[in-house]
């Protein structure tokens, strides 16, 4: 990040904004015990694996690290969802601004990240959701952005998302079935009439 971003004030408040978002489920973190699921999920840390019956590998391998540096504590298995809702509000505000949104509109949809239910849940527990509410976002991100430059470094970057998607949850696989039919219409859009002929029809 240059000196340039930090100079505009819109990337202050909306750092602020995820911040805050971070310090609010901290701050509940202990308000209820541990929920079922989280002592599944973060128990595949104790022994880390090439998947297992109910989730493949990935939520496995990051309850292992954070054990390792946390240990096994109700603010270990809390802290990775929080610091991800953050993360969160910083992705949605740059795809707002990559969708041609201004200041107002990175702004808003900042907050309303923070007070959308499924927000206030899904990063308030330890599951494989708040990692594939994140990568099933970045993949759009780079959709969007692989779109409007042209730059074949975004579709590196989309695979590189895609893998570590798979790895978290398959369900995202359906929006690279999406992803994959809505580009290759666009491209399709993109010929000319005479291209398009030859591309559908070809003698």
């Amino acid at each position: 990040m240059t000196s340039s971003y930090w100079k505009d004030r819109t990337n202050l408040w909306l750092w602020a904004i995820a911040l805050l978002n971070v310090v609010l489920h901290m701050a509940f973190h202990a308000n209820l015990e541990f929920h079922r699921d989280e002592l599944l999920y973060f128990s595949l840390g104790l022994h880390p694996d090439f998947g297992s019956a109910t989730v493949p590998p990935l939520i496995g391998w990051v309850a292992f690290l954070i054990q390792s540096v946390f240990g096994y504590s109700l603010f270990a298995v809390k802290l990775l969802p929080a610091v991800l809702s953050g993360a969160l509000v910083l992705l949605t505000a740059r795809l707002a601004k990559e969708l041609n949104g201004g200041p107002y509109a990175q702004i808003l949809v900042a907050i309303v990240i923070i007070f959308t239910p499924f927000a206030l849940r899904t990063f308030h527990l330890f599951q494989p959701v708040h990692l594939d509410l994140l990568f099933w976002t970045l993949m759009l991100f780079y959709s969007i952005r692989y779109v409007n430059t042209e730059q074949d470094r975004f579709l590196v970057y989309l695979g590189v998302v895609a893998g570590f998607g798979m790895l978290n949850k398959y369900l995202i696989a359906l929006l690279i079935a999406a992803r994959s039919g809505i580009y290759s219409a666009y491209q399709i859009r993109q010929r000319p009439r005479g291209k398009l002929r030859t591309c559908l029809v070809p003698c």
